[in-house]
């Protein structure tokens, strides 16, 4: 009847379990597709968006491990016969730089390699 149409046009604006309630006794399985279904793509989309942000958070997750991992696997090792790779001297207990290559230079190497190339901060001297 007329209630059932009503109940039709609106059912997927309204929320599901008030939609349900409203539900005449002697609604005929037949036609209850075509309610249910505009009543499910609601929260079925808000499931699909909660899935999709849950997976997006996991795969930022992962790259924040890797980039983690590959940043502690730069590490240096400096020992007893650790070298300045520009003028091949011990570094001993002088302080020392890690060129974006990996490897040891002497402080004051790279101050003098700055002033020669005229680099500064963030550009690649050596």
């Amino acid at each position: 009847g007329e209630g059932w149409s009503l109940l039709l046009r609106l059912s997927a604006s309204l929320p599901p379990h008030r939609v349900l309630a409203a539900l005449p006794d002697n609604a005929h399985l037949s036609s209850l597709p075509s309610l249910l279904f505009p009543l499910l793509r609601g929260p079925v989309h808000a499931r699909r968006g909660l899935a999709i942000h849950r997976n997006l958070a996991k795969l930022h997750a992962q790259h924040v491990l890797s980039e983690l991992s590959e940043a502690r696997g730069r590490s240096v090792k400096v020992t007893d016969i650790s070298t300045c790779s520009v003028t091949g001297k011990l570094i001993g207990n002088d302080p020392f730089v890690v060129t974006p290559a990996g490897e040891l230079c002497s402080y004051q190497a790279y101050k003098q390699a700055l002033r020669r190339t005229g680099g500064g901060e963030g550009k690649t001297v050596l």
